[in-house]
């Protein structure tokens, strides 16, 4: 069995083979050869292809190619997909040739194998999309458009190799002022007398977390402790002596004047506490004068005939028609009173 090669995928491969006499080993030709006699695996699985389709007889009928005998073949269509995907690229195919006659003989044998595009193959990597021949295609065109005239015209023009000497030199100088003064400033930084083991950041974390935790050098007292100091008495009215508006807060400031509309001014519910001055003149004044009022027999006055008094002294009295004297209400057109003279005794009526 022969390796025919790695082809590309859709190519048509041509198989052919001998026949030879079992006794002197001369070429002899055979009988029975058909496509159906022609059978492909696939990877080395023992399942060969489900279809015929694809498969051609050389010369007509595949025996004596040429009119030579013992030289036979056949041809495989690997474009033909009657088996749909048995043909694909990266698989290795084997071609066994069964049940024919040679020499009186049934004879099967391996007549050859081949691949389609096989992993890590020449055709595999010439198709490769990364590295295949397409993307060399594209990486030249885009060569091409980058290497115009005027850029390998600056290039030309360019002097690389100085400007290549500048850098080291440059390079050269930032190592050597490094190596001089960093190290100088570093020290600075740090002080004469600087401890790794109690200077460093780490000592200083670490302190942090052992040694400060314990307030060292700090007030270890509580509010507990601090409420507890004997000289302490909030409660005394005598240890509270601020200005008037200073340090206290929701206390009403008031003159005398507010002082006094505020008393004058308060709701007449009960005021001071038990024996008083407030307490005493709310409940004297009250009782006293409503017992003064019942006991005396006291008649209200006439505040009717005082008001009318007031108004005949003030308002307006017109002779109207004349012997006739009106008295006006306070609004100067309500007629009051109404009274008639006789001027020939002198005499005036009861008012009306």
């Amino acid at each position: 069995m022969n390796y025919l090669g790695d082809f590309a995928t859709s190519a048509v491969i041509y198989i052919p083979f001998a026949t030879y006499d079992k006794d002197d080993g001369s070429s002899i030709t055979m009988t029975g050869l058909a496509v159906t006699d022609i059978e492909i695996y696939k990877n080395g699985a023992v399942t060969q292809r489900a279809s015929d389709s694809g498969y051609t007889l050389l010369d007509t009928d595949g025996i004596d190619f040429d009119g030579i005998t013992g030289l036979h073949g056949f041809s495989i269509d690997t474009s033909d997909n009657a088996d749909a995907g048995f043909f694909a690229a990266g698989n290795e195919y084997q071609v066994a040739v069964s049940a024919i006659t040679v020499d009186a003989v049934t004879v099967n044998f391996w007549a050859a194998t081949f691949s389609i595009e096989r992993s890590g193959g020449a055709l595999a990597l010439l198709k490769h999309a990364t590295y295949g021949l397409s993307a060399i295609e594209t990486l030249v065109d885009d060569l091409e458009t980058r290497c115009t005239e005027a850029r390998l015209a600056e290039l030309d023009a360019a002097n690389l190799p100085t400007d290549v000497a500048n850098v080291k030199t440059d390079t050269a100088a930032i190592l050597v002022d490094t190596g001089t003064t960093l190290d100088a400033k570093l020290n600075n930084i740090q002080g004469a007398t600087f401890d790794t083991a109690t200077d460093s950041l780490e000592a200083l974390r670490n302190r942090g977390d052992a040694a400060w935790i314990t307030a060292t050098g700090f007030s270890t007292h509580s509010a507990a402790d601090i409420w507890a100091v004997a000289t302490r008495v909030l409660t005394a009215g005598t240890n509270i002596a601020l200005a008037k508006g200073t340090g206290v807060t929701g206390f009403n400031d008031l003159d005398a004047g507010g002082v006094a509309t505020a008393i004058w001014n308060a709701a007449t519910a009960t005021y001071g506490s038990a024996g008083s001055y407030g307490l005493l003149t709310e409940t004297n004044l009250d009782a006293t004068v409503s017992s003064r009022l019942a006991a005396s027999g006291y008649t209200a006055p006439d505040n009717t005939g005082i008001d009318f008094i007031e108004k005949w002294i003030n308002n307006k009295l017109v002779e109207s028609p004349p012997g006739t004297w009106k008295l006006y209400d306070d609004d100067g057109t309500t007629v009051l009173k109404t009274w008639t003279w006789d001027s020939g005794i002198a005499t005036r009526s009861k008012a009306t």
